[in-house]
Parts: structure tokens; C-alpha cells; sequence
């Protein structure tokens, strides 16, 4: 006797494999951006409340080190939300986004190292305004997951709510 359910031996349409991955890809774009938007919101949070405190306990010159660093970080995480989607999807672009993540970490650390070099901000600044991208992830992360609609969970039949409903059904 075999237990496992029977599947169609018919091959699922061309057309229906087509429009649901399209759609999914929009999902996944659509998440993707709502995420990328939500840490962004998250490091420029945590890059003022650096700022202030910095201010607050430390000279200005830090301060000014914090928000550079922080927006820095904010933009190089944005930068390479967008490359990487751009890398896993389909197409010819792939080399080209490939090519501006090359263009970004030269850029970034050329552009970390002549702002210390010059002495305008304070290293301990910039590496503290561009910390603010770890909570900022992870609190981003966290608020995003919280907005999206995910699959809906199944049913778990130990949990009151679903015995109740099984009372129901058996009463009919």
C-alpha cells in the first residue's frame, strides 16, 4: 500500500511556472526594498543617538567623525542592497553591478583613508558612526520582518483557538 499522495503526471503550463516566479521576484524586490529602507531609517537613528552622545561626552570634532561614519555606512549598505539584488537576478547586468561593488569597496576604503589621513574628523568618530550599521541592521531587520505579510503559518492543532474550531465543525 503506499501511503504517499498520488501527483499529476501532467507537466504544470509554461505560462502559470512564468507569471508566479515574476511574481515572486516582485515579492522578493518589494521585500528587499522595505527592508533596505527600514535599516537605512535604523543606522540614521543610531547614528544621531551616537552624534548626541558624542557631543555630549566627547568634542564636537567626534561628533562630526559619528555622522560621517554613519552615512557613510547607511550608503555603503544601500549600495550593496542594490548590487546584490542586481546580482541575483537574471540578466546581463550581473558583470556590470559586479563591477560597480568593486568601484564601491575602492572607493570606500580610499575614501576612509584620505578623511583620516586629512585629520578633518576623529577616527574614533567615523569607526563609531559607521558601528551604528550593526544594531541598525538588526533592528531594522527586526522591524521590517514585523511589517511583512509571510506565508501564513499552518494550523497547529494543540493550540485552543484550532480546538475550538474542530468543536465547531463536529457540531454541524
Amino acid at each position: 500500500m503506499n501511503a504517499a499522495p498520488e501527483t499529476s503526471s501532467k507537466p504544470e503550463p509554461q505560462g502559470d511556472r512564468e507569471s508566479r516566479s515574476e511574481s515572486d521576484r516582485d515579492a522578493i524586490d518589494a521585500t528587499v526594498g522595505r527592508t533596505t529602507r527600514a535599516v537605512s531609517a535604523a543606522v540614521i537613528a543610531f547614528t544621531g543617538i551616537y552624534a548626541v552622545t558624542a557631543i555630549v561626552l566627547f568634542a564636537p570634532r567626534v561628533a562630526v567623525g559619528v555622522v560621517v561614519g554613519g552615512v557613510v555606512a547607511c550608503l555603503n549598505f544601500v549600495v550593496l542592497a542594490r548590487v546584490g539584488r542586481a546580482i541575483t537576478q537574471k540578466g546581463r547586468d550581473a558583470a556590470l553591478w559586479g563591477v560597480v561593488y568593486l568601484v564601491k569597496v575602492i572607493v570606500l576604503f580610499g575614501g576612509f583613508f584620505l578623511l583620516l589621513r586629512s585629520g578633518v574628523v576623529g577616527a574614533l568618530g567615523v569607526i563609531v558612526g559607521f558601528s551604528a550599521l550593526l544594531p541598525g541592521i538588526v533592528v531594522g531587520g527586526l522591524l521590517a520582518g514585523r511589517a511583512s505579510p509571510g506565508p501564513e503559518a499552518p494550523a497547529d492543532p494543540t493550540s485552543p483557538a484550532d480546538a475550538t474550531r474542530d468543536d465547531d465543525r463536529s457540531k454541524r
